[in-house]
């Protein structure tokens, strides 16, 4: 539902989000919809791995291409409820007992060829069932059916289509009493031809059906053998109206005997019944069985259940907390006064499901109070009373065909399907689009329960019954709709578990309500319509572009084109490429249109237009295992969640601050960004090789960039093109080379166009033109046209516009790096977070084994926990140390023994029970209504995690990058990494420029090696230099990331080359571990770039590390990714074994001396659910138990409250041993922040936006950490606030330092290199600078302190490109002047403006926004402040300044194409007052005192 169908949230037709009352959107579904849609994918598992008899042993992965099969014992059987307050069988498919008899033989009936072999495909025979049984029904040549299903040529021989679908119902003798006229049900029959040698067989797929969770009149099923008649296996009961059950006959001496016209025959109570009358016996229950008669084969297998002459009643087991309800079956005892019940049905059962109650359900109270229940641990178990009521008396009742769909949940077999005479047509009745059925003598204004209406509903039609069926709790006044199911809990069968299935999928994406008040039916049409979009290469459709796409698909047609059918695929894609705004070329120069291109697409789209041509002999290439090197691979999605998420928003503050996404961007690490650029400029040089072994003349190699998988996963035929040439422009030596060649050769420009076209369709901007004719000229004039083409390709091939698909906008600035230029004062400190994606099954991580105050916890850890439970012998005992918890001993899993060495040291604790929360908050609060994230979905759950900030207030941000935002503020030198993920973690606010480092595990190797240009890195940058104020936001994006790209590569090529940092793998002084083991080389890149820390001037590292494989659904492999190795070692797709990946990286900080200086967090997306599933796994839960471990770690104590009791009892269980968090993530964040260096509590508000909520749960350092108080650093020099390192990043704008001190650099333009002056360079005391003035007449160059600090930028409109006015700007005459949906606030004097700070000018008018928290419109982007004068194309681009601690230092400012920040900047620490302002720009101003 989440990734494929309706989303998160309900939306209107045009995409945007539905809100309630209080503008919160409305979630299209919850944890109970979650759950029961997840019963309806249990059983599946993963089919072998053969395909035409041969078998693909040792072939990579062929396994997981082979379609998932279901095995029917590990299904969830009961029912499902869909997001209508229905349930999946509702209208759209008949009671199973409304079927009419000899169903098999009526029109519509499906039968599918199964060849030779008899044993049926879609239902269940024994095992031990032998080929000598009659299995089978025998088909008489005579037989209609014969014929069908033989499909005879014109000379009489069988043709045995492979699916045949009656069209007609057969019409047979009566008189001839064939075997298949009388039997109830028939599995497979088999027809004998004389010219065959063998018989064909063919199964009957009964139509779908549902059948009544409650019945009356239940009847006792008995299953195999009875030893002196006491039951040996469960009973249950049987609606004896289903054909679900062999007949148990009993003769006068007591012996059972089973009779059927097939082996497996199953029939109704009433055919049981004449079966043993016509052997002149009864139906029984207690004697033994006979397997010797003909049917009796297999009589003690667990797949035959028998009617018996016992009573069965079906109660209702209602739980209290929820309302939800379980099946309890209540047989008769068998003749030795024992009850055996089946033990998914028995007292108790937890299979529970939601209903839908006409009132509300029994409290504790009540169920005392009734006779007709009793009260049973946390639930209350009632007869029932099942009544079929008559909905409509007459079609007068009924007002449209939406009434009928709205009231009817029934469906209803098809009245064609019945003989002639049992059903008539009345017509309409006046109902439009209605046709109505009745049984013999019925009238539009007389109906019964019987009658059928008809209808179409989005291309879908409906046969639905005039009934409703309520089950009552006996002699109460409690009732609720009788649930439907498909699948028996007497006779599971695979087919039908097919068609649940099937329904499942349905239920997400037809609309069921005409008038679309169904969340699924509302928002499928525009979640569908995005998706596909943003595939199209729309990252940011317009809404009125979702709307016209998904009103194709919702109506089938697109200008003509379409089958006017209800999702329509090809509707829908005729929609998105043909609207208007699909082909619109201008729409190119909006800065949100377009998208980043994906790798893989950009790699055929380089192969398509370039003309790769291959050289034979060569295998069809791959492009397998392509993630780690470009970020995709093909056939090699991650996840279901695919390679990037739709809703990414990359750390760019042009498009987060825009309210915009860029899923492509989620794959934009540098080392992946380098690896394509430098592939693909060895391909143009080079063509495709697979050698790994190529260099120049002194036989250096560039294997690593070049080569790493055979240049994209081509595979060659051995000892073929396993060499390449070592000069530039020779492909001789390679299978596949770039063809092409320009088709006109006599201009350069020409070339340049042509290139364009192939490579950029045309978007290729006219600096970069010029760009790259200045490259290519020189060899193109010489003559030498073949190394100019590769030139050009190679730097098209590196520009915005062909990984980007809008209009990139650039200056002729280079964008600057992030660098430290002095060492830090402080101490070092790192934190490695370190996340077990998927969802780590922490109760079995960390379990309560003894010395219990209350209860026995271990055994109700074994009670919830079921097979998943650990047995103590391998639970390592620690201490709890903690008067918090109910049990004092602890086990931790020994497949994590070094948690538990760490954790009796002292060096390690637990945080019990945490998790994401909104509140504080327990079951007995409207819980999920106050949780203001959607729970249980892996990636919401992984944001909330990340940004810590559930009500956005620091909107697209981390709490870890706030933390270091905080922190670098107060002097400290910080460094954000991403290993493999957390970027979003990582992120912090635009306003303080601190970019995320991507951290590789690969050495970085030399780039553009044997070079057609030697310059061709400096031009890459320049051609993704400082984009304008308009270049587009996802363009703005890349070459950001580009800068970043090649400066992480240059710092790491320093580091690496220095052998101060050199961590060898291998070898008796070697870091150790396997370079296969991906978890260990992320620790190991974590170890080598901390060894770094002096040569980067970094005190404050923070790393993301993260682990796959926890999401357990369908096994419990816990011990795998703790101990020894992944479940997939070959591809190591889990990393496996964390327990020594860890202990050897915490060894190497013991070594390296850090280990006191470093914490190491576990995180997950959430815990799991304590109850196992029927899968064998476990499913997604939400609190769990996370360790913290360092050598100043507060250890040997569990933080928190650890469950207890482990049931329902306890007031956070809520359901199937999930529990809502005791302990929030904020409370242990509060405590890291302050142990770093965060000290101030306005400072922890600020990165904890949340925490107030939680008082005194809060941990703080003290709780955490043994060592002394983190100092807060002292300014140095001057008594003037320390000002921040000068540090620029790729896309945003510098660190605003509290205030800058003036300075006298210059005077009357002398010197000339000291102007145009800076920042408070130049004589007052003005907003943002300090110190005293040196002259009264002394004038200085004065910046605006913020965005929204009131500022005049013009007057009357002069000049012309300040307007119109952006927020706190001035001055305006009117709400025109202002932009968009700004007015303009007409003053008296020195009125306060909304959202704005400072006083202006007397009288003076200023724009303000009436709505603050509105997203900025994208085609205009206000003016940021800068702390250094903002550069202009005809000004120098650097400007001196110095502090009172360092001598001056150029800089080189980014300005970015950004709308207002998300977060209001630093002001001063007191407001001036200035007397007389000179205007000179919407920039800076000249300031004088007067």
């Amino acid at each position: 539902m989440q990734l494929f169908s309706i989303g998160l949230f309900e939306l209107n037709m045009d995409g945007t989000k539905v809100t309630d009352e209080n503008g919160s959107p409305i979630e299209t579904y919850r944890i109970e919809d979650i759950v029961s849609y997840a019963r309806a994918w249990t059983g599946f598992q993963q089919g072998s791995n053969k395909r035409g008899g041969t078998s693909t042993s040792g072939r990579r992965g062929d396994d997981s291409l082979d379609p998932l099969g279901i095995n029917a014992l590990y299904r969830d059987l009961f029912p499902k409820s869909d997001l209508n307050q229905g349930f999946i069988g509702d209208r759209s498919v008949p009671l199973c007992s409304d079927l009419p008899p000899g169903h098999a033989l009526r029109k519509g009936a499906v039968w599918n060829l199964l060849g030779s072999n008899p044993r049926p495909r879609l239902q269940e025979d024994p095992e031990d069932w032998g080929p000598d049984l009659k299995r089978s029904l025998d088909l008489n040549p005579a037989s209609p059916l014969f014929n069908k299903l033989c499909s005879p040529t014109w000379n009489g021989d069988c043709k045995f289509p492979a699916k045949v679908v009656l069209d007609e119902n057969l019409s047979y003798d009566p008189t001839s009493q064939m075997t298949e006229q009388t039997v109830d049900t028939i599995r497979t029959v088999q027809i004998k031809n004389a010219g065959l040698a063998t018989p064909v067989f063919y199964e009957y797929k009964r139509q779908p059906c549902v059948e009544y969770s409650f019945f009356r009149n239940g009847v006792k099923l008995v299953q195999a053998r009875n030893i002196q008649g006491q039951q040996t296996n469960p009973s249950m009961c049987g609606d004896p109206r289903l054909a679900i059950a062999t007949p148990m006959c009993c003769s006068s001496a007591g012996l059972g005997h089973f009779y059927c016209n097939y082996q497996g025959e199953r029939m109704s109570y009433a055919s049981a019944q004449q079966m043993c009358e016509s052997h002149g016996e009864d139906i029984c229950q207690t004697g033994d069985v006979s397997e010797e008669s003909e049917c009796g084969s297999g009589a003690t297998s667990r797949s035959f259940r028998s009617w018996s002459s016992g009573g069965c009643e079906v109660h209702a087991k209602v739980d209290f907390s929820s309302g939800d309800v379980a099946i309890v079956h209540n047989p008769d005892p068998d003749i030795s006064g024992q009850t055996f019940v089946e033990a998914m049905v028995d007292k108790d059962s937890l299979n529970f499901f939601k209903v839908k109650w006409d009132a509300s359900s029994p409290s504790m109270n009540d169920c005392l109070a009734l006779q007709s229940c009793i009260v049973h641990e946390n639930s209350c178990i009632c007869s029932t009373d099942v009544i079929d009521h008559q909905v409509f008396v007459s079609t007068d009742e009924i007002s449209s065909a939406d009434e009928l769909m709205e009231t009817l949940h029934t469906g209803a077999v098809d009245p064609a399907t019945f003989d002639d005479g049992i059903y008539s047509s009345l017509g309409s009745c006046n109902i439009s689009g209605v046709t109505v059925y009745s049984k013999a003598g019925g009238a539009c204004s007389s109906l019964d329960k019987d009658a059928v209406f008809t209808l179409e509903v989005k291309s879908k039609q409906y046969f639905l019954k005039n009934s409703i069926s309520k089950v009552h709790l006996t002699g109460t006044s409690y009732s609720f709709r009788n649930p439907v199911q498909y699948n028996s809990l007497v006779d599971p069968e695979v087919r039908d578990m097919q068609f649940e299935t099937d329904e499942t999928i349905d239920r997400t994406r037809i609309q069921l309500l005409t008038n679309l008040q169904s969340p699924s039916s509302r928002s499928h049409p525009p979640f569908l319509s995005i998706r596909i979009l943003q595939r199209f290469g729309l990252s940011n459709p317009s809404p009125g572009l979702v709307e016209r796409v998904a009103l194709a698909y919702s109506e089938g047609s697109y200008q003509g084109i379409g089958s006017g059918k209800y999702g329509d695929l090809g509707a829908l894609v005729a929609a998105i490429m043909l609207d208007d705004e699909s082909r619109e070329v201008i729409l190119d120069r909006d800065p949100s249109h377009g998208h980043i291109r994906e790798p893989l697409v950009k790699l055929l789209s380089f192969f398509r237009s370039m003309g790769i041509a291959f050289n034979m002999p060569l295998r069809i290439p791959s492009l397998l295992s392509l993630e780690g090197d470009i970020g995709q691979g093909s056939f090699e999605s991650p996840s279901v969640f695919s390679f990037f998420l739709p809703e990414f928003e990359p750390n760019s503050p042009t498009v987060k601050s825009a309210g915009l996404v860029s899923p492509e961007s989620m794959v934009l690490q540098g080392n992946l960004i380098l690896y394509q650029l430098d592939a693909t400029w060895n391909m143009v040089k080079f063509g495709f090789t697979d050698s790994r072994q190529c260099g120049d003349d002194q036989g250096t190699t560039f294997s690593n960039w070049r080569n790493d998988v055979g240049d994209f996963g081509f595979k060659l035929q051995a000892g073929r093109y396993t060499n390449c040439a070592s000069t530039e422009g020779d492909v001789s030596l390679s299978p596949a080379i770039i063809s092409y060649q320009p088709s006109i050769t006599s201009s350069v420009d020409k070339l340049i166009e042509e290139l364009s076209t192939l490579l950029t369709a045309g978007r290729l901007s006219d600096k970069n033109k010029a760009l790259v004719k200045s490259a290519i000229l020189p060899y193109f004039s010489a003559g030498d046209r073949g190394k100019a083409t590769r030139i050009a390709q190679q730097l098209l091939l590196s520009s915005p516009e062909f990984h980007t698909t809008g209009v990139s906008r650039r200056l002729e600035d280079i964008r600057q790096a992030a660098l430290y230029e002095s060492s830090p004062q402080q101490p070092y400190k790192a934190l490695v977070v370190f996340v077990l994606n998927g969802g780590c099954d922490s109760f079995n991580l960390l379990v309560p084994k003894g010395q219990c105050q209350n209860g026995d916890g271990y055994n109700e850890y074994v009670k919830a926990r079921g097979s998943h439970a650990l047995s103590k012998s391998n639970l390592i005992s620690i201490d709890a140390n903690s008067p918090q918890q109910n049990c004092q001993e602890f086990g931790i899993y020994n497949a994590f023994g070094l948690l538990g060495d760490l954790y009796n040291s002292g060096e390690a604790l637990f945080f019990a029970n945490t998790g994401v929360l909104s509140k504080p908050m327990s079951k007995h609060d409207e819980w999920v209504k106050e949780t203001s994230f959607q729970l249980f979905a892996h990636n919401t759950m992984l944001h909330e995690y990340a940004t810590g900030d559930p009500y956005e207030k620091n909107a697209g941000t981390g709490v870890f990058g706030r933390m270091l935002d905080k922190l670098r503020l107060k002097g400290y030198h910080t460094s954000a990494n991403s290993v493999n993920g957390g970027e979003t973690a990582l992120t912090g606010d635009q306003y303080y420029n601190n970019p995320v480092n991507s951290v590789s595990i690969d050495n970085p190797s030399e780039l553009n090696k044997i070079p057609s240009i030697d310059n061709l890195v400096d031009l890459v940058k320049e051609m993704n230099g400082v984009g304008e104020n308009n270049n587009n936001y996802l363009s703005e994006t890349f070459s950001g990331r580009v800068a970043s790209a090649f400066a992480e590569h240059e710092a790491n090529a320093e580091i690496s080359s220095n052998p101060l940092f050199n961590l060898p793998l291998d070898g008796a002084d070697g870091y150790g571990g396997k370079s296969s083991d991906s978890l260990n080389m992320s620790f190991w890149a974590v170890a080598r770039h901390m060894k770094s820390r002096v040569y980067r001037k970094v005190n404050r590292d923070v790393y993301f590390v993260s682990q796959r494989g926890y999401d357990l659904h369908a096994s419990n492999t816990l011990s795998t990714l703790f101990g020894s190795g992944s479940r997939r070692a070959d591809e190591n797709e889990r990393g496996g074994n964390a327990n020594s990946n860890l202990q050897r990286f915490i060894q190497f900080l013991k070594d390296e001396g850090l280990w006191d200086s470093t914490a190491i967090l576990m995180a997950s997306d959430f815990g799991r659910s304590l109850n196992p599933n029927s899968g064998g796994g476990t499913d997604h839960g939400w609190g769990g138990n996370y360790f913290l471990a360092g050598g100043k770690v507060n250890g040997g104590k569990i933080f928190g409250e650890f469950p207890s009791p482990l049931s329902p009892e306890h007031p956070n269980w809520i359901g199937r041993g999930r529990f809502i968090p005791t302990t929030p993530w904020d409370a242990v964040w509060n405590g890291l922040a302050q142990w770093l260096g965060v000290d101030s509590d306005d400072d922890l508000d600020w990165i904890l936006p949340n925490r107030q909520k939680f008082g005194s749960s809060l941990f703080t350092r003290h709780d955490l950490f043994t060592d002394s108080p983190v100092v807060t650093p002292a300014p140095v020099g001057p008594p003037q606030p320390t000002p921040l390192p000068t540090i620029q990043s790729p896309t945003a704008s510098p660190v605003q330092p509290t205030t800058t001190p003036l300075q006298i650099v210059g005077n009357n333009g002398s010197p000339p290199e000291a102007f145009p002056l800076g920042l408070c360079q130049g004589d007052c005391d003005v907003d943002g600078c300090s110190g005293s003035e040196f002259n009264q007449s002394d004038d200085y160059c004065y910046g605006r302190p913020s965005q929204n600090h009131l500022w005049i930028v013009g007057d009357n409109h002069v000049p012309a490109s300040a307007y119109p006015l952006q927020s706190c700007d001035g001055d305006c005459d009117s709400d025109d002047d202002c932009f968009e949906h700004l007015k303009c606030l007409q003053r008296g004097g020195n009125e306060e403006v909304p959202g704005c700070t400072g006083t202006g000018f007397t009288k003076t008018d200023f724009c303000y926004d009436v709505n603050p928290n509105r997203t900025p419109g994208p085609t205009q982007s206000p003016l940021t402040y800068s702390p250094t004068k903002m550069p202009s194309t005809n000004s120098p681009t650097s400007s001196p300044t110095s502090s009172p601690t360092s001598k001056p230092t150029t800089v080189n400012p980014t300005p970015i194409p950004s709308p207002q920040p998300t977060n209001q900047p630093i002001e001063p620490t007191s407001p001036p007052t200035v007397t007389a302002v000179h205007v000179v720009s919407p920039v800076g101003s000249v300031v004088g005192k007067s």
